[in-house]
């Protein structure tokens, strides 16, 4: 379920990196506007609500709803300053990061796994990264661009993980589709505000394709991976997302042409 869901977000992150040049919030209110009817219809359609008696349950999905709000923002900055295949690696600290968390906050068994894979993800971030104080004068001319771009995807994996841990938390108390329902108003509520600070584009018709595809593919690769993570350990089941890593580099090298150096590979 999750490796499906791995190649669906992939994509679509894909898709986002084609639309660079569109403004973060305008990406992110015509995703939500989507995933709320989807996600709604999904739910009603078997039967259930979208609306809680319980406070406390309603409490822990909107504040999801916000923590996936801010993964996605991070995530969409990060994609628009540094490669798909650099951006998919650096998300890919996010099962280290759940392993470490889960045992503290969902009580799962403590697996030093974790501990090592989050030592190797921090070396291969610093290659990655090249600072510097490490390698000298690298020539590049947008270094501060790839470190803001690094910065954006390690903040989205740390959300990304407090966001796994929550659906596990919640668990089966709500549908999968209310996950993401939840996840689109909190950012059709707060996406207009950020338009309003960073413009709005009139959208090309191949513009208006991408962001419908993202849209349903999001809202798909978002059933299946809580589905994985309500079913699963958290922290062994994001081991799988390892397989973007490979898709995002073909995809980089063969559909957008973009080089890959020596030291993201290692």
């Amino acid at each position: 379920v999750l490796f499906r869901s791995t190649l669906l977000l992939t994509t679509s992150n894909f898709f986002v990196k084609e639309l660079k040049e569109l403004p973060t919030g305008e990406i992110q209110f015509y995703r939500s506007i989507q995933h709320i009817l989807y996600a709604y219809t999904f739910v009603k359609a078997q039967g259930m609500d979208v609306v809680f008696d319980k406070p406390s349950l309603t409490k822990l999905l909107l504040f999801r709803g916000f923590i996936s709000f801010l993964t996605n923002t991070l995530h969409y900055i990060g994609i628009s300053l540094i490669p798909l295949s650099d951006s998919t690696v650096i998300m890919q600290t996010n099962p280290a990061m759940v392993g470490l968390l889960a045992p503290l906050l969902l009580g799962e068994t403590f697996d030093r796994t974790p501990l090592l894979t989050a030592g190797l993800c921090t070396v291969g971030i610093i290659l990655m990264a090249e600072p510097s104080f490490i390698f000298g004068d690298t020539g590049h001319t947008h270094q501060g661009s790839k470190t803001s771009g690094i910065m954006s995807m390690l903040g989205a994996a740390f959300a990304l993980s407090i966001s796994q841990i929550l659906v596990k938390k919640i668990g089966k108390r709500a549908n999968l589709g209310v996950f993401t329902f939840y996840t689109g108003v909190i950012t059709g509520m707060i996406s207009p505000i950020m338009i309003i600070f960073q413009g709005q584009d009139v959208l090309s018709f191949r513009e208006a394709v991408l962001l419908l595809l993202i849209g349903v593919f999001t809202f798909i690769g978002d059933l299946f991976k809580n589905r994985a993570y309500v079913l699963g350990t958290v922290s062994k089941v994001t081991v799988i997302n390892y397989v973007g890593v490979i898709y995002s580099f073909l995809l980089d090298i063969y559909v957008m042409g973009n080089p890959i150096e020596w030291l993201d590979i290692i």
